[in-house]
């Protein structure tokens, strides 16, 4: 969004604010011991690719559906490696969640999940749609030397979406605009909101 207004033309100072809808979930909080290995998947989420997954890495691949959040924490905190199948996406809230879970997360983002999956850094992306592509980087998330290092920075940026962040974007944002905006309306009928338009692309 900032980049698309930025091409718009705008001038008035941009604040990102992120959503902060981990900030009560169970997203790893649970602790069994994790699987060496272990691939999870939601198969609701590309099923071809699931099958995909599947056929190339058999038992190892865990497909979950129809969990509790409480049932699906516990399975992201034993998996080793989140697959993600699903474009396009908004966020990619699985991303985050199977992050936050200790998992190093590769696949598809959709879009959405390039906040989350910074490649070779954060995780590991293959470009939508392309199977072969997915299985690489799923291999990559299994053996690359740097994987540990990856699955904690992982967990950095997904700890980004939580209450505590969202709280001091907005307060950044407010400190930031209320400059900007008049105290008080000065004539009957004042715009507020086209006189923003007019600042931000004039």
């Amino acid at each position: 969004m900032q980049r698309y207004l930025n091409e718009q033309g705008n001038r008035l100072p941009m604040f990102g604010v992120p959503n902060p809808f981990l900030a009560s979930e169970p997203w790893g909080k649970p602790t069994p011991p994790r699987v060496p290995g272990r691939i999870i998947c939601l198969p609701r989420k590309g099923p071809e690719y699931v099958r995909m997954l599947e056929s190339q890495f058999g038992r190892a691949v865990r497909a979950v559906d129809g969990l509790s959040e409480r049932e699906l924490a516990v399975e992201y905190a034993a998996a080793d490696v989140y697959v993600h199948t699903g474009f396009p996406e908004g966020l990619g809230m699985p991303i985050a969640e199977a992050m936050l879970s200790g998992c190093i997360a590769c696949g598809f983002t959709g879009g959405g999940g390039n906040d989350l999956i910074e490649h070779g850094l954060t995780g590991w992306r293959a470009t939508d749609g392309d199977g072969a592509g997915l299985l690489a980087v799923v291999r990559l998330a299994l053996g690359d030397a740097a994987r540990e290092t990856v699955r904690a920075a992982g967990l950095e940026r997904a700890r980004g979406f939580s209450g505590a962040a969202a709280s001091a974007a907005l307060e950044t944002c407010y400190r930031g605009w209320a400059p900007t905006l008049p105290t008080k309306p000065r004539r009957q009928g004042f715009d507020l909101r086209g006189r923003l338009r007019r600042l931000a692309f004039s």
